[in-house]
């Protein structure tokens, strides 16, 4: 961890690194279509609302790519497999905070999509040699 707040908190806190990181994933989220925005935006945990607003509450219940990359210390650029995989177990053991039940199957389906479709992205615009999901 950087020592920083954490984004459920501040999503706009953060060294310069992530906050070039999170600028990259808004011009990945801009290049989407309505619809498949709105679920990489969701799925992936962009900290804020269509409108522009920080979110009140966590996407994916704080279990999103970016929240735990985030809590981490992880740099999105800097992510390996192995990180991706620590996520999955994490993706795994959330819980929705109202029901307490295992996040739905489609729900984790989403998120390792828009992950995957994100640094396939980065890597189709140079800014990556791989994909790590």
């Amino acid at each position: 961890m950087t020592g920083l707040v954490p984004i459920a908190h501040s999503p706009d806190a953060g060294d310069e690194h992530w906050r070039a990181g999170l600028n990259l994933v808004g011009e990945w989220l801009m290049e989407q279509s309505g619809n498949t925005r709105a679920t990489y935006s969701d799925s992936i945990g962009w900290p804020f609302t269509a409108s522009g607003k920080k979110r009140e509450e966590p996407a994916r219940y704080g279990a999103a790519w970016l929240y735990w990359c985030y809590d981490h210390g992880v740099l999105l650029f800097d992510a390996r497999r192995l990180h991706v995989l620590a996520w999955l177990e994490a993706v795994e053991a959330a819980r929705h905070p109202k029901t307490g039940e295992p996040l739905k199957k489609r729900s984790k389906a989403h998120m390792v999509s828009a992950v995957s479709a994100f640094y396939t992205w980065a890597q189709a615009t140079g800014r990556r040699a791989d994909n790590p999901a």
